[in-house]
């Protein structure tokens, strides 16, 4: 098995099955694609925005109009993007990975752009690269930028600024 990102945007996506699995699958692409679900018999579940198709179309049918994706569990604090997969073998297990890396990315989204602010701005400030790098490291091992992150506070910028005037000798982790 192969993790793989895709940006469906524009893309046809086929879901079969009229379940609570189906209609979750459905929802999820349906935030990129159009979507059509496939099922002799629909549940009560929220399909979302998909288009649904009462059929009964036999394995040699399926086999001939789409290729298999079971998608992974994902995370998502956009622009970060977690996922897992077993492979179909423990959707258990995929769940509880799924939301044991919830927890912990908590904040990553606002990591990513405020680091990637600070990259820009140290850049223009003519800081040397290697400099840059140990920068956004710091500021990514903060514990205390997390903490702010994680809370919603407003002055987490000011708060990784400090930790860069700070850096070689904070040796804060998260």
């Amino acid at each position: 098995m192969i993790p793989l990102l895709h940006d469906f945007t524009g893309a046809t996506v086929l879901v079969f099955g009229g379940g609570r699995v189906g209609a979750r699958k459905a929802r999820r692409f349906a935030r990129e694609a159009r979507v059509v679900v496939v099922s002799p018999d629909f549940g009560d579940a929220d399909f979302g925005d998909s288009e649904r198709v009462r059929a009964s179309p036999t394995p040699d049918d399926i086999a001939e109009w789409v290729d298999r994706f079971d998608p992974p569990a994902t995370v998502r604090d956009d622009p970060v993007v977690a996922a897992v997969a077993t492979g179909g073998a423990s959707p258990a297990l995929s769940k509880h990975l799924r939301e044991s890396i919830e927890a912990e990315i908590a904040g990553a989204g606002g990591m990513a752009e405020l680091t990637a602010d600070l990259r820009e701005e140290l850049q223009d400030e003519g800081v040397p690269p290697a400099d840059r790098r140990d920068a956004v490291r710091a500021v990514v091992r903060s514990s205390r930028v997390w903490k702010g992150l994680r809370r919603g506070d407003s002055n987490e910028r000011q708060v990784a600024r400090d930790v860069i005037n700070d850096a070689p000798d904070s040796g804060d982790t998260r």
